[in-house]
């Protein structure tokens, strides 16, 4: 319902400016100083209720004023920006650089593809990525020989949507074994350390990451999103130092064994946090479960509770934020315990935050001891619209009954912690992600409209340390925001597309509308 003009308007300030904007990729505004749209509906970040016929002023990147309008509108439907809190920039570039293999839809497919394919020059590897074989029909993954006879002897490597999981050839494992990473078995399917290190072993040249970064930026503006939280290589910030992040600020959290120092001083971004894997991917069946996948496997085990423990204090000691990857109730209550064991060892005065990355078994290690003043739950919607609904992925690898109880936002917000949606890339788009924080399979564990777009903006900038992106829109505020063709509280979300966006004080017009993410 829209609110009347009688009651004030939140006048919260920020914190800090954006930094310099690079080109636009879209027709950006002209006018740099005062300009003004016409919303016919705003929503400003807090609760459900929105303002009706709103004119916003904003110039200098910052909001000047809020005052109630009469159309003709620019635009139906204004909101803050979102946040995604949990993506991977470059790899949403890879996507577009290398071939993008989400369309397929059996091993018939991939070997089709790959028999098709010229081989890459000097030796490279022939990259594919995002493919998802809990979309295939049959679901039977290819033969090592199978992939070698397809492949002419050209080094393979396609990333798994996951991202825990790739397929390779013979080539790719000689290769890998040559390079000391070793592939942890006999291929063509290899899961977790070499995949995560594939990159770093493997690093694209600097022309194919700052090709990557920019179409990566130009897509995460069409989806109406500002700002991100991107976990990347020591290597991969070398794109960020020679293209910059155009439109876009990004909080850089770097894998420790990757964190180069100087590299991150060239790229002009700050390390906010630190990567630490506990456990896999559901998808690829290496997620810490209580009981077995569908397959009888257990999935990884989860590190030490004192090694654990030990690294989140480091974290703590170097003024970073441990991220930590907990997808199954093995690790989630081990991060619980070791997160617990830190806090009392820890020096007085130290930052003491633990962002706990996806958390997709929570309910496995629920109540438990977490610490509303501790953890901060970046959790990803998205998987609920594509994995999680009957038939799924989820239910596949777990059946209904552990299915149905998996990605709990409800139980998380209630119980009073800071919750911030991000995508994982899988597939980016928080309009898409939206879909699934509100159509869980369990109500109690969903959200309604107004906690999932607070979530996937106020909520996602709060954990990512976006702090003056974290406060509702109003005077002072940076005027990030995106602008829809219908308001999400009243027409359905596969009916809302993303048709503008303010970002780093300029109006971009998207050409055609895009919706924020789809359907993979």
């Amino acid at each position: 319902m829209g609110r009347t003009w009688r009651e004030p308007i939140p006048r919260e300030q920020g914190g800090r400016l954006h930094g310099s904007p690079g080109p636009p990729p879209r027709d950006a505004g002209a006018n740099r100083g005062m300009t003004p749209i016409r919303v016919r509906r705003l929503w400003t970040g807090l609760g459900g209720d929105t303002l009706d016929g709103c004119l916003v002023r904003f110039g200098r990147g910052r909001i000047e004023s809020l005052e109630p309008s009469c159309g003709p509108w620019d635009f139906m439907f204004a909101m803050p920006s979102f946040v995604d809190a949990h993506c991977h920039l470059l790899w949403l570039g890879f996507e577009s650089v290398f071939a993008d293999l989400s369309w397929t839809r059996s091993k018939e497919d991939i070997l089709g593809w790959l028999s098709r394919s010229p081989s890459p020059p000097g030796g490279e590897f022939l990259r594919g990525e995002k493919w998802d074989d809990s979309a295939w029909s049959p679901g039977a993954l290819p033969t090592l020989g199978e992939m070698d006879a397809a492949s002419g002897g050209a080094p393979v490597f396609l990333r798994r949507v996951c991202g825990h999981a790739a397929l390779v050839n013979s080539a790719s494992l000689s290769l890998m074994r040559g390079a000391g990473l070793d592939p942890g078995g006999p291929g063509p399917l290899i899961v977790e350390k070499p995949v995560l290190g594939f990159d770093t072993a493997f690093p694209p040249g600097s022309g194919t990451l700052s090709t990557a970064l920019s179409t990566a930026v130009d897509r995460a503006l069409e989806c109406g999103v500002t700002a991100v939280t991107t976990t990347e290589s020591g290597r991969h910030l070398e794109a960020y130092g020679s293209r910059g992040t155009g439109l876009l600020r990004a909080s850089i959290s770097v894998f420790r064994e990757d964190l180069e120092d100087r590299l991150a001083e060239a790229s002009g971004l700050g390390i906010r946090g630190m990567k630490i894997f506990l456990d896999g991917a559901i998808g690829a069946r290496t997620a810490a479960m209580d009981e077995p996948f569908d397959d009888g496997s257990t999935g990884l085990e989860a590190a030490g509770e004192g090694e654990l423990g030990d690294l989140i204090a480091d974290c703590w000691e170097a003024g970073l934020v441990p991220m930590v990857h907990a997808i199954g109730g093995r690790a989630l209550r081990l991060l619980d315990r070791a997160g617990g064991a830190a806090l009392r060892k820890a020096r007085q005065g130290l930052r003491s935050q633990i962002r706990v990355e996806h958390a997709e078994d929570l309910l496995s290690a629920w109540p438990g001891g977490w610490d509303t003043g501790v953890h901060l739950f970046s959790m990803q919607p998205n998987f609920v619209a594509r994995w999680q609904q009957a038939g799924g992925m989820y239910e596949t690898r777990l059946g209904p009954e552990r299915a149905r109880a998996l990605n709990p936002f409800g139980p998380v917000l209630r119980a009073g912690f800071t919750l911030g949606f991000g995508s994982d890339g899988m597939p980016f788009g928080p309009l898409y992600g939206l879909s699934g924080a509100v159509g869980h399979p369990d109500p109690v564990l969903g959200l309604a409209m107004s906690e999932a777009l607070e979530a996937y903006t106020l909520g996602a900038a709060r954990i990512s340390g976006f702090e003056d992106l974290a406060v509702p829109l109003g005077p002072g505020r940076p005027s990030d925001m995106a602008l829809l063709s219908a308001s999400p509280f009243e027409a359905p979300l596969d009916e809302v597309a993303v048709e503008g966006v303010l970002a780093s004080g300029e109006l971009i017009r998207l050409k055609g509308t895009r919706r924020g993410g789809g359907s993979p």
